[in-house]
């Protein structure tokens, strides 16, 4: 998963384990002699051996995001293709991309450049930190402001029914979207530096928030 943490940035991350495999797995041993104490017999036996190997949870990783450009880039040193694995050396494209595939204490880095999200960009899970390289070099962009509810950075969508907490947004600038940042139900919500502008609705919006959200120098 992404790219394993070689210095971790916060006290909440942690480098990230090869994948391991979870799964119930069976053995055959064939035509085992077995011998009989007592006995000169030798019994021919088959036996069937099934355990079960419990693997540790996947901790988190670092996702690298990049245009196809390497001008002005802090992170990564390659163009960012949907089809690589987000990690440093072979960064994603878009935002879209990583959806199902981030869990709780992800890092998402995304680099310098203009990044045209085909859709709404949806983040259902605990502890996440999208950081660019700040809101002048890192734009995230949206196909069509007017189409009410379609495009946003959507944390927690309304359809989860469990709130979510500890989402950091930092460094960069979201522009062309209905909602710019919009947040449903998820508690400690930082945004740092965020520059949201030519939203059609709201720049920053949220909803059934329960606490006081973290602002700092945004726009």
């Amino acid at each position: 998963r992404g790219n394993p943490k070689s210095e971790p940035l916060n006290p909440n991350e942690n480098p990230s384990p090869e994948f391991q495999p979870l799964g119930f797995w069976i053995f055959r041993i064939s035509d085992l002699a077995v011998r009989i104490s007592a006995s000169t017999a030798w019994i021919s036996a088959a036996l069937l051996l099934s355990f079960w190997i419990s693997a540790a949870p996947a901790e988190a990783a670092v996702w690298y995001v990049n245009d196809t450009s390497t001008v002005g880039d802090s992170f990564t040193s390659a163009a960012g293709y949907d089809t690589q694995a987000g990690t440093l050396a072979l960064p994603k494209r878009t935002l879209n991309s990583l959806e199902g595939l981030l869990i709780a204490g992800d890092t998402i880095y995304v680099d310098a450049g203009f990044f045209y999200e085909p859709d709404t960009f949806t983040i259902d899970t605990n502890s996440i930190w999208l950081l660019g390289k700040d809101s002048a070099s890192t734009v995230i962009s949206f196909p069509d402001s007017t189409v009410a509810s379609a495009y946003a950075i959507l944390a927690n969508p309304s359809w989860m029914t469990t709130a979510k907490t500890n989402i950091t947004f930092r460094d960069f600038r979201v522009t062309n979207a209905y909602r710019g940042i919009w947040v449903i139900r998820v508690n400690n919500v930082t945004i740092d530096r965020v520059r949201c502008d030519y939203n059609n609705d709201k720049g920053i919006y949220f909803d059934q928030t329960n606490n006081t959200p973290t602002f700092t120098a945004n726009i």
